[in-house]
């Protein structure tokens, strides 16, 4: 051995499989925020959230330099006083004397776990040339510690190896069922659908009110669309609750996760601005409460080396969450709070009489309580289940009712209801009376092109085709409809849009002919010549105006075009013929009718007829 004054060294071996799963994970993280639609519209609308775009993207070298830099060799080196630790691109010096846990496990997870109260660090087995290195550099970590002033009395306190705990099959059984339910969502077409998130559980207040508390649970097993969402839970599940289960027990571990799911689901649905909410971040923050209060209140100090979390790294946590609550407003912060701070009371009302951790044997009132609270959920995906096979959102009057006059009712939600609701075969006056209100309310919130053409959609369900022409207009030609794209599909939303109004204005000609707007002038005709519209005009134009010319074959629309018309020069005498500079894909085969002429300039444009919004309901 060394001597007294000499530094012991051990060579430890690069991980690259370490640095490619953290680069590999960062990677992805970054793919799936940048891919994400609703980060990229926090991101449109928020210059903060464009400095954070801007600040991962930095990251993305740094993960190349992690994993394909080669570097010096790195050794693991023991002097007199000081360790020197090779942690990823740095070198930490650790004094002996801050070393408050030290522990060499040869078990299932095979390595050496070093604590202080500013950090805590895993060196795997595999980094050294062999186990016995790892027990060499173990045992001279040792000796120094012991020949240190009170090193006989540190060396006592340092935890020896002790039993690794079992399979943590609850944490894995939650995942997975979590997991499961964000395919089916996926499968189902629920993801993006409010009502269908409503069917399948998630937690609204207005509901919860009214009796279904099942949604309390349930909302904690779905996500959102986005797969950052349900990734992001899903690693902390894993992370904190396979060490929550194996500190605490199986039985604890469940009462605290269910708990604070049911406190963070009341906390959202009494305090919450954004309507219903879905996630297990709820539960998640019960863990991270009970964790925190075990380990810097209950246990300070107590907790084995192999499942202690820093200060710094507790405190890193909380700043972090704060820091992503502020950048992402949609984040359920009430949701996040309660749960937390319920996961503490369960903690201190389950683990306070306890003497060590891990937990041996949980309290007679940890087990019933983990019982009643896992039946209580079981319970609850059961009534979820009940939910999606048996309700019919369109026939409850009662539920759509509530749900339209629900003051929180987010602008996402009254727009996909009163959606739902004019696309129906037949659906009574009534529901369209609720979809008008809940499109009105959706438009008043959010003024945006798809939400308008709700309205219009419920317009002209209603029968008033001429509000319906008015609205979807002014959204076909709204500049914002060229960036929108259909949800599940890479094409843009506008020829949607524009047959949308075909539809209205071909039911109008039906009914009562041209519509002309107000202040349009009289005397427009419209014909093909050379795969191109000729319109016509026999009055003089004083100001610009828009023509909207459908297209048939039969009584088959096959398309629409819109062609804008500048006044009349000084030096032109009517009839004056203006031809679209387009080319018609329908010019051959269609008949040509001018269906609504608007005052105002517009953007020249022709539409193919969309099938998929021909097939919906007329009026």
């Amino acid at each position: 051995m060394p001597g007294a004054d000499q530094a012991s060294q051990f060579a430890l071996k690069r991980s690259r499989a370490g640095r490619t799963a953290w680069a590999f994970a960062g990677a992805a993280t970054l793919a799936l925020i940048f891919l994400d639609p609703a980060f990229r519209a926090e991101a449109e609308a928020d210059v903060t959230t464009w400095v954070l775009a801007a600040a991962l993207l930095v990251m993305i070298p740094l993960l190349g330099l992690m994993l394909f830099r080669k570097g010096a060799p790195q050794v693991l080196e023991v002097s007199q006083d000081r360790l020197r630790l090779p942690i990823s691109m740095a070198v930490l010096e650790i004094p002996l004397s801050e070393i408050e846990g030290l522990v060499l496990e040869e078990g299932r997870r095979p390595g050496l776990f070093l604590s202080t109260d500013r950090f805590d660090t895993f060196i795997p087995a595999s980094r050294f040339a062999s186990i016995d290195a790892a027990r060499q550099a173990y045992q001279a970590i040792r000796e120094r510690i012991g020949a240190l002033p009170n090193g006989s009395v540190r060396l006592k306190v340092l935890e020896a190896p002790a039993e690794v705990a079992g399979r943590p099959w609850a944490t894995q059984t939650l995942l997975v069922l979590i997991l499961v339910a964000y395919a089916v969502t996926l499968a189902q077409g629920v993801l993006g659908s409010a009502i269908e998130y409503i069917r399948y559980g998630a937690n609204a207040q207005v509901l919860i009110a009214q009796g279904q508390v099942w949604r309390l649970i349930a909302s904690s097993f779905l996500h959102a669309a986005s797969p950052l969402h349900v990734g992001l839970n899903a690693v902390g599940l894993w992370s904190m609750g396979v060490m929550a289960e194996r500190l605490f027990g199986r039985s604890t571990f469940l009462a605290i996760y269910f708990g604070s799911a049911i406190g963070g689901a009341l906390g959202s649905a009494a305090m919450q601005t954004g309507g219903f909410s879905v996630g297990a971040s709820t539960a998640l923050f019960g863990l991270f409460g009970a964790l925190l209060y075990a380990q810097l209140v209950r246990f300070r100090g107590k907790v084995p080396v192999r499942y202690r979390v820093s200060d710094s790294a507790w405190f890193t946590m909380i700043a972090l969450n704060m820091s992503l609550t502020i950048l992402f407003p949609m984040i359920d912060w009430a949701a996040h709070v309660v749960g937390a701070v319920t996961g503490v009371l369960i903690a201190v009302l389950l683990i306070s009489d306890e003497e060590r951790l891990p937990i041996a044997h949980p309290s007679r009132i940890a087990r019933i309580s983990g019982v009643l609270l896992t039946l209580a959920a079981v319970a609850s995906v059961g009534f979820a289940v009940r939910n999606i096979v048996l309700w019919d959102p369109m026939g409850d009057t009662a539920v759509l009712k509530s749900l339209v006059l629900w003051d929180r009712a987010p602008p996402v939600l009254l727009n996909d209801l009163a959606f739902t609701i004019a696309t129906q075969p037949s659906p009574p006056p009534e529901h369209l009376e609720l979809a008008d209100r809940a499109a009105r309310r959706a438009v008043d919130a959010d003024p945006s092109p798809m939400v308008v053409d709700t309205q219009a959609t419920v317009a002209f369900r209603r029968g008033d085709l001429e509000r319906a022409i008015e609205l979807e207009a002014e959204v076909v030609n709204d500049p914002e409809s060229e960036k929108l794209v259909r949800p599940g599909k890479k094409v843009n939303e506008v020829p949607f849009l524009a047959t949308q109004l075909l539809r209205f204005i071909v039911a109008r000609q039906a009914r009562s002919g041209t519509l002309v707007g107000k202040d349009a002038p009289s005397g427009l005709s419209v014909r093909v010549e050379n795969s191109r519209l000729a319109i016509r005009t026999e009055t003089r134009i004083e100001k610009p105006i828009a023509v909207y010319v459908v297209a048939k074959e039969g009584d088959k629309p096959l398309g629409l075009a819109i062609v804008p018309i500048m006044p009349t020069p000084a030096f032109v005498e009517p009839p004056v013929i203006n031809t679209s500079a387009l080319d018609l894909p329908w010019a051959d085969t269609a008949s040509v009718t001018i269906g609504y002429i608007a005052k105002g300039n517009v953007k020249a444009r022709i539409f193919e007829a969309d099938p998929e919004a021909l097939a919906l309901p007329g009026p």
